[in-house]
């Protein structure tokens, strides 16, 4: 009720920048949204990357294992193709430092599946927050928008029944093309 009565009120120049600006404050809001959308879908891009990065790591984790048992195997089949004993000795030895090797280079592959997962997860978070950020800049914006608008009708006079600057009626006793005949008239 009061929203129609303050639109009443006002000049046509008025309402023409009343509703631009509600249109720029939907725009400002539709503008935050979509940004907010691009932002969740990079987040879901930088987990997703971050879980094939980790899979990629323990892939090489396998593939280490997997080296490592050969290794052993062709360590064992030397020695004891040779007539040494494969689990004492020498042999033993190269096998205990196969494995010394294999397992740390199988915990860096571990360790780096865990990072990539991790990292993923909070890029993604930066991702999600800066998605919130910019929904709520776009409301701001709108709000500030609509508000700066309001103001300057106000200042003019749109919301107190008339008598500001935008009503663009003139003052008494001024000439206007429309009235020029009958200031003429009444100035001799």
């Amino acid at each position: 009720m009061a929203v129609k009565a303050a639109i009443a009120g006002m000049s046509t120049f008025q309402a023409i920048s009343a509703a631009a600006s509600v249109v720029s404050a939907f725009g400002q809001i539709q503008a935050g949204n979509a940004q907010a959308r691009a932002y969740r879908r990079q987040a879901q891009q930088a987990e997703m990357a971050g879980r094939r990065d980790a899979l990629k790591y323990q892939q090489e984790g396998i593939e280490t294992l997997r080296r490592m048992r050969q290794n052993l195997s062709s360590v064992r089949a030397r020695s004891g193709a040779a007539g040494l004993d494969p689990f004492s000795g020498t042999p033993a030895s190269f096998a205990r430092a196969q494995l010394s090797a294999g397992y740390d280079e199988y915990t860096m592959a571990q360790q780096n599946s865990a990072l990539s997962l991790t990292g993923g997860t909070l890029q993604a978070a930066e991702y999600n927050r800066a998605a919130s950020q910019a929904k709520t800049q776009g409301y701001l914006g709108a709000i500030t928008s609509v508000g700066m608008s309001a103001a300057m009708l106000g200042q003019q006079g749109a919301f107190s029944g008339g008598g500001g600057v935008g009503d663009m009626m003139p003052a008494p006793g001024v000439a206007t093309p429309s009235n020029y005949g009958v200031m003429g008239a009444l100035a001799r």
